[in-house]
């Protein structure tokens, strides 16, 4: 009985396969809905928001005294005052008590020799002194000698008796000789540095005595140093077409060398001490102005942010900012008219 009721039972195929091609409908038109989505965006952000091609000016440090400046030109430091110190006796050298760059002061030892090579010497130059004093009482006996028969031959000379050759040869020459030695170490005096700077001749009547300076050390780029115009040295280069200039250190720092590199900016006016610190400055045609509120279009990958700042003083061509952005971030200059916040921009090649 029960067999006969299972045989009756069979699945209906064709509701199935009507499912299956539902299905794949479905999936069919959500593919292609979100291809439409992913093309509609596509064309929107071409359209809409397409990426704008601007010029762009780097925020810098500038120090004001660019702004006044006469010329430039470059050159070395040199101490003015230098002594090399050397032994009076040969000798082998036993202790050094200064190494290169050590600072000395009057009255300090920097050198010794070795004691037996200078007690030899000294008991040398003993011996030498005796011997030269004995020397001395054996020439001033052969002076006397030779006096007297100097006198007698003049005598003789005056009475004819012998000719003027033989009194010539009682007059004898005199001569010495002396031995330089090795320099041990040079000493500079610090307090001497200038800056020897070449000048050229077609420049050389913008600098004059007395005119202020500032100076710039290769080793020490973040510091500026007030300086002088010290000495024009009369004398001009003729291969190079220069005349060098001293230039005097007004503010003194224990970093300054012998032989450092510099470069010098020969100025109008002395420079303040306000003028003394660098200013972050940007250029002038990247501010905008928005309800009294001036701002600037700041890149950060490769897209722009309008950002408020607050500015100072006008240096040349460049506005000084005081809060906004920090030197080394990019703005967008002279900004087109269509540039948003949030827009992706190519920066245009020069």
């Amino acid at each position: 009985m029960v067999n006969k009721d299972i045989s009756k039972l069979k699945i209906d195929k064709s509701d199935a396969m009507q499912y299956r091609r539902g299905r794949r409908k479905l999936l069919l038109k959500i593919t292609m809905l979100v291809s439409a989505l992913i093309i509609g965006f596509i064309l929107y952000r071409i359209v809409f928001n397409p990426v704008v091609e601007v010029k762009v000016s780097t925020v810098s440090q500038v120090y004001p005294s660019q702004t006044f400046t006469l010329l430039n030109a470059s050159g070395y430091v040199v101490a003015q005052r230098k002594a090399a110190v050397a032994s009076k006796i040969t000798g082998r050298l036993e202790w050094l008590g200064v190494e290169e760059g050590s600072k000395v002061k009057k009255g300090q030892v920097i050198a010794k020799l070795e004691g037996e090579d200078a007690a030899a010497a000294r008991d040398q130059a003993i011996a030498n002194l005796d011997n030269a004093m004995f020397n001395l009482d054996m020439a001033k006996a052969e002076m006397n000698d030779a006096t007297l028969h100097y006198n007698r031959q003049r005598e003789l000379l005056s009475q004819g008796v012998v000719p003027q050759s033989e009194l010539d040869i009682a007059v004898a020459p005199l001569g010495a000789a002396a031995t330089a030695r090795a320099a041990v170490v040079t000493i500079a005096d610090m307090d001497s540095l200038l800056v020897e700077a070449d000048v050229s001749e077609s420049n050389l009547q913008k600098v004059k005595i007395g005119h202020p300076c500032e100076i710039q050390l290769d080793a020490l780029p973040e510091n500026r140093f007030r300086g002088m115009v010290h000495m024009i040295v009369p004398t001009a280069d003729r291969s190079k077409a220069s005349v060098m200039v001293k230039v005097k250190f007004l503010d003194k720092d224990d970093r300054i060398l012998p032989e450092m590199s510099a470069k010098v900016a020969f100025l109008e006016r002395s420079v303040t001490p306000e003028e003394q610190n660098p200013k972050t400055v940007l250029n002038s045609n990247a501010i905008m102005m928005n309800n009294n509120t001036r701002f600037v279009f700041l890149i950060n990958e490769n897209r722009v942010y309008k950002t408020p700042l607050i500015t100072g003083s006008q240096i040349g061509d460049l506005i000084e900012v005081l809060d906004g952005v920090k030197s080394g971030d990019k703005v967008v200059v002279s900004p087109p008219k269509n540039l948003k916040h949030g827009t992706k921009i190519k920066i245009k090649e020069k």
